[in-house]
């Protein structure tokens, strides 16, 4: 796997989080008993303490590839595959540095630059 600029992070979690909602839409409609029951054991397993970041990254490529299949739609499936990237493995300050967050301004619903950092 290659390394990635912090906007392309963004950009593949933008795309992926409108697939996976699309792909979870279908899979709530055709997953079978035994899928549930493999989902159920992946939480469990990502809910103890112990889960180290590669395993959470196995975890989490395991549960979403059950969801994508479950959709029976293989152009999400695919989509999915392609852009797979162990998540757990970055830091916030990677993914989201802090020029590029964006916070809402109050009753507005338009984005105003972050606010300056304060130290003491």
């Amino acid at each position: 796997m290659r390394d990635h600029a912090p906007d392309e992070i963004l950009r593949i979690v933008e795309a992926r989080a409108a697939v996976e909602g699309a792909a979870a839409r279908l899979a709530a409609a055709r997953i079978a008993g035994d899928d549930i029951e493999r989902l159920v054991h992946i939480v469990d397993a990502i809910d103890q303490p112990e889960t180290t970041r590669p395993r959470l990254n196995e975890l989490n490529k395991a549960f979403h590839g059950i969801i994508t299949a479950a959709s029976g739609n293989f152009l999400l499936v695919q989509f999915a595959q392609r852009t797979n990237i162990s998540y757990w493995a970055f830091s916030m300050t990677t993914c989201c540095p802090r020029r590029t967050v964006q916070r809402p301004t109050p009753n507005t619903g338009r984005s105003s630059p972050p606010s300056p950092r304060v130290t003491g």
